[in-house]
């Protein structure tokens, strides 16, 4: 990325070796005889700035000028403490590495400080960048600087550093002063808001806090420019749109080295699924989040299948891998050619020929498939070998099928809502055509398949629902971020009684959704998979509905904007709107409720007598 540096200009020039020698014994990256190289920030004038590389280290140096200074100008020891201590609360400022005060080193006092990768918008225009990102930076920008504001200045240390209460009227006087001797002629409106801001100061002017001298966006230091969107977007026509973007590897990284990882998993994380599903709902803020922590679908659930009911072969072939992250899988049970609402509807065939299984049939929506990294497919089957008479909930068998088997043919990505959804791999329609694979790929035995569905779709039910909530929650964000702002027929959007209705219906609805689900993970932790069941079926209906609600009401707010591109939401509303068929269709569970409603009911009865 263009740092917009130049050759050290030939009055800020300074003894590197010297530099070198000092900080080698102060930083473990300028040990040895290693490089170093110097630029100059063409920015960054009154305290000149420059950038040090290292073999595997990149820092920024900043110095007092040399010469005679103004008093009280250049403080770059104050500027440090300020850095650190903001860095020490976690405000968004590089980390502050150290201050030397010996001027013998480079001539004058200096920092340095952790290199920041990132973008620097000089046009405060932003040619180039979408509205919606745009939006984005901006508000990005605003709430930076709220969150500094709200900074407590005694509690950072910084008490001292400021001439304390009085702000605004020394602010109000200094504009004015400013004015006056710059203004070259005489301008009245200036005069009134010069003297109306004089008489209107406010009445308690005794708040400290930090403000920013010279806040504005080509100041700050934005994201990456490998925005996953942003890559999502410009690969779109090309195979390239299947494979994951370097960022979001560079996020996984960094998460699995933190320890934030396959935390839906209690064995791997000790986490309980009431505490996992407060994560699951801060992840449904974002598209990719899940897959950051490698807790995205389907390989949450299939890991949890291997978990429960895969032999140790099958783990350590398969489970471990994808606990790495090293692969990725998708779940093959939904088919084209059957109403697949009704499970039992499965014709994807599987017989035994001595140690293997032969499987021929089609299936449709295996999300993932896309993703060049998946590589096993968990596949529901029915089985030839079992008696047609029996249980029709025992007739089918799950079994693993490596993707690269002979006969396994991935024929197209299914679209939603017209998009393919490459950033979750995609939904592959795959037809099994004499595929054979060895019988030890069996899971739990045959006529097993839905026990095993049972424990693989009730936790992933409950973090589809969670992201659900959160997902909601981003879109009330929106909502209400565009009605406070726009306006129509005289007053702003909240203020028309019938939004400020869809607002406070929308909190309602995600509150309920949301305990309602905290229960079911509640349930599930203390009663297991079985008692939760209903719990689980009510979330499943509920958290569709009012996520795709609380969407469609903010789209509406934002009329043409929300069906664009511009804004995330008709892409929210594509997820929320899935949710109503994923994992079986809001009626099968409604009729399931209902049932296991009227027998909770009944042994009530009973137990009253």
């Amino acid at each position: 990325m263009d740092r917009q540096t130049t050759p050290v200009r030939p009055e800020h020039r300074f003894d590197t070796n010297n530099l070198k020698i000092y900080l080698s014994g102060k930083l473990d990256s300028f040990s040895g005889n290693r490089t170093l190289t110097v630029q100059q920030y063409i920015a960054g004038q009154s305290n000149p700035t420059f950038y040090i590389e290292t073999a595997d280290k990149r820092y920024v140096l900043r110095k007092k000028p040399s010469g005679e200074l103004l008093p009280g100008a250049h403080k770059v020891d104050r500027e440090y403490a300020v850095q650190k201590a903001l860095y020490s609360v976690g405000f968004p400022v590089p980390h502050p590495v150290m201050y030397c005060t010996d001027t013998r080193v480079i001539g004058t006092e200096f920092y340095i400080m952790e290199h920041v990768q990132g973008r620097i918008f000089r046009d405060l225009r932003l040619p180039g960048v979408s509205a919606a990102e745009r939006t984005a930076l901006y508000v990005a920008a605003v709430e930076t600087l709220a969150k500094l504001h709200s900074l407590d200045v005694d509690t950072l240390g910084l008490l001292g550093y400021g001439k304390g209460s009085g702000y605004c009227k020394r602010q109000v006087s200094t504009w004015t002063k400013q004015y006056k001797a710059s203004a070259h002629k005489e301008i009245p409106a200036m005069d009134k808001l010069c003297d109306w801001l004089s008489h209107n100061l406010p009445t308690s002017d005794n708040e400290v806090s930090l403000v920013h001298g010279d806040f504005r966006i080509d100041n700050l230091i934005f994201h990456p420019t490998e925005e996953v969107k942003e890559y999502y977007a410009k690969h779109k026509d090309t195979p390239e749109r299947w494979h994951t973007p370097p960022m979001l590897e560079e996020l996984k990284a960094k998460a699995r080295a933190a320890g934030l990882w396959n935390l839906f998993l209690p064995a791997e994380s000790g986490l309980s699924q009431l505490d996992y599903a407060h994560i699951a709902e801060e992840t449904g803020h974002c598209f990719y989040a899940p897959e950051v922590f490698n807790c995205q679908a389907p390989d949450t659930g299939n890991m949890e299948v291997l978990h429960l009911f895969g032999t140790e072969e099958q783990k350590r072939l398969w489970l471990e891998p994808l606990l790495r992250g090293d692969v990725r899988s998708c779940f093959c049970m939904t088919e084209p050619d059957v109403a697949s609402s009704d499970a039992t509807n499965m014709e994807c065939t599987l017989h035994r020929d001595n140690n293997h299984f032969i499987i021929n049939g089609k299936k449709w929506w295996s999300s993932g498939a896309g993703n060049p990294k998946c590589e096993i497919a968990i596949v529901m089957c029915r089985s030839k070998s079992l008696n047609s008479n029996s249980d029709r909930h025992g007739l089918h068998t799950m079994i693993l099928v490596p993707l690269k088997t002979p006969g396994v043919k991935k024929i197209r990505p299914l679209t939603v809502f017209g998009q393919d959804d490459a950033i979750h791999g995609g939904h592959f329609e795959i037809h099994f055509d004499s595929v054979r694979v060895p019988a030890s790929n069996i899971l739990l035995g045959e006529g097993r398949g839905f026990e095993i569905a049972q424990g693989r779709l009730g936790p992933g039910r409950l973090h589809h629902c969670m992201r659900a909530v959160g997902l909601a929650e981003w879109a009330l964000e929106l909502l209400c971020q565009r009605a406070a702002h726009r306006q129509a027929f005289g007053k702003r959007l909240y203020q028309h009684e019938v939004v400020a209705h869809w607002i406070a219906e929308c909190r309602i609805a995600i509150a309920q959704t949301r305990l309602l689900t905290l229960h079911a993970a509640h349930t599930l932790d203390t009663q297991g998979n079985k008692a939760a069941r209903k719990q689980i079926a009510m979330i499943k209906v509920a958290a569709g509905r009012m996520a795709s609600k609380v969407v469609d009401c903010a789209i509406q707010v934002y009329g043409g904007a929300g069906v664009s591109d511009d804004f995330p939401l008709a892409e929210m509303y594509a997820y929320a709107r899935t949710l109503r068929i994923a994992d079986g269709p809001d009626e099968v569970h409604l009729s399931s409720i209902a049932l296991m409603e009227l027998r909770d009911q009944r042994r009530r009865a009973q137990a009253k007598l």
